[in-house]
């Protein structure tokens, strides 16, 4: 997803039968939108398309942003994008004053929080404030390139307390959130992160054949297709092996490796070490993350530890482009096997390469596979994501509001029987 494509709203208003004489206002706060060797990661391209995905008339999101790790605040600017980054530490005391101001210049209602910062911060403001506080966790962050120290899972426990509602990626992060950050079974939502809406954007041949000759890619040569992090977990290592298999079947495959990341060195040495410099191409980070998926006869996703949710996964679908995914965290919630993808293993490049030839010999089963893909990508959709965003916001909204009815109520029941009494 490139910049360009997210400067206007990602979809129409949501129906809804019933109006509401004020739109609900919430204050939507995130660490980052990325790292530094990938500006806008999966997280932060679901940030920038919260911002204008509500109807106004009904919700009026208010945007902000932590930290600028990526640099993106002005080109982000320039797009016409409705977030505003506020520059602060990672443990600045400041967050918390700032939040306070937000919540009272917006008239905000429920907080959205968004990364270990915001979460932290954005509760105690809630609970200062008594506005309701949302909490989005978009994985285990056990298996994150920070990882989950002690302190942010002390914080983490001290606070599910003070947390209206958790939202889960997946049913995979869910036992995350219960288990690991503290949250009640009864706190945890599900809700799919929805399918980033440039995925369905077509891309026109010459520019397809553009990128093919960019890279060396012959127009009849098959590509097997990986778009990620170029970190540990996410398998690259174990999809090289499998190519060095997949060659002997098809001679004329490439592997196209979109991302960077602190592996790419390593990865380097270990496709010239299996002698697929030839074959292998690594494009570094890319924007236009749809296209190179068009590109792809199939699409790898050989995570080795488990994928919170697994977006690229829906990006593909989206794309027409079926999934080899390994069967571990998240995954299997979106590629069913068989449908518009298989599943392996994890970590087992051999029953990765069986996967891919299957796709690459077969003409009628990757047709077949194909065929289904955008069908199944529509489970995803914004529209039903955006609906059940706004479902937990107002529920959050309207408990808090009979808490604090209820309270009133007894306080003041209470200073009349004191008055009678005397």
């Amino acid at each position: 997803m490139g910049l360009a494509d997210v400067s206007t709203p990602m979809m129409g208003p949501v129906p809804e039968p019933r109006p509401h004489s004020r739109p609900l206002h919430v204050l939507l706060i995130a660490d980052k939108l990325g790292f530094q060797e990938v500006k806008l990661h999966g997280t932060g391209r679901l940030i920038v398309e919260w911002a204008t995905a509500f109807d106004p008339a009904r919700v009026q999101v208010h945007t902000y942003v932590l930290r600028d790790v990526g640099g993106l605040a002005e080109q982000l600017a320039r797009s016409g994008v409705p977030i505003t980054f506020l520059h602060r530490g990672r443990f600045s005391p400041r967050t918390l004053w700032t939040l306070l101001e937000l919540i009272r210049r917006h008239q905000i209602d429920v907080l959205h929080l968004n990364g270990h910062g915001s979460s932290a911060f954005g509760r105690l403001a809630g609970r200062i404030t008594r506005t309701p506080t949302v909490v989005h966790v978009h994985g285990d962050a056990f298996y994150s390139p920070g990882g989950y120290p002690a302190y942010m899972r002390v914080t983490d426990r001290l606070l599910a307390r003070w947390t209206a509602r958790a939202v889960s990626i997946s049913e995979s992060t869910r036992e995350f959130c219960i288990h690991a950050m503290g949250f009640r079974p009864s706190q945890v939502e599900v809700v799919h992160n929805p399918t980033p809406q440039p995925a369905y954007r077509k891309v026109a041949p010459d520019q397809l054949r553009a990128l093919r000759a960019r890279h060396g890619i012959g127009d009849e040569e098959p590509v097997v297709g990986i778009a990620s992090r170029l970190y540990r977990v996410k398998g690259h290592h174990v999809l090289l092996t499998a190519f060095r298999r997949v060659l002997d079947a098809r001679p004329d495959a490439r592997l196209l490796v979109v991302g960077d990341g602190p592996e790419r060195s390593n990865l380097q040495v270990q496709a010239r070490a299996l002698g697929l410099e030839a074959r292998v191409c690594f494009t570094g980070f890319q924007e236009d993350v749809p296209a190179y998926l068009r590109l792809c006869q199939v699409t790898a996703i050989p995570s080795v530890h488990p994928e919170p949710f697994g977006l690229v996964a829906v990006e593909s679908l989206a794309a027409g482009v079926p999934v080899v995914a390994s069967r571990i965290g998240g995954l299997p919630e979106i590629i069913t096997d068989g449908v518009a993808g298989l599943l392996v293993e994890p970590n087992d490049p051999e029953q990765l390469a069986r996967a891919l030839i299957r796709i690459l010999t077969d003409a009628s089963l990757a047709a077949e596979l194909a065929s289904r893909c955008v069908g199944e990508s529509e489970r995803f959709s914004m529209r039903h994501h955006v609906r059940r965003m706004e479902e937990i916001f107002r529920a959050v909204v309207e408990t808090a509001a009979r808490r604090r009815g209820a309270a009133a109520f007894i306080g003041e029941t209470a200073n009349q029987t004191r008055s009678s009494e005397t």
